[in-house]
């Protein structure tokens, strides 16, 4: 029998800054949630997302585990904004 040890280190702040958690866990879900699909298509069912790609200088025909934590982020507070502008 083997044994395995885990050890977590708690980060003392986020690793990137998001407006609303709630969204940016939605976005993160649809990216991930068929494989192979482009950004464009994963994420269409959000309402600005698509859009946010562009603000948020992402190409939207990469797909959703090529992201880093800090563009997930990006793409959230840019759907952010564009709210704001309406």
């Amino acid at each position: 029998m083997e044994s395995a040890a885990l050890v977590l280190d708690f980060l003392p702040a986020p690793r990137a800054e998001v407006r609303d958690e709630a969204r940016f866990r939605a976005l993160v879900k649809a990216a991930f949630s068929q494989r192979r699909k482009t950004l464009w298509n994963a994420v269409k069912s959000l309402p600005g997302a698509r859009e946010a790609l562009g603000r948020a200088g992402i190409d939207p025909q990469r797909r959703g585990e090529t992201l880093t934590v800090e563009e997930f982020a990006a793409v959230e507070r840019a759907i952010n904004r564009g709210h704001n502008t309406h």
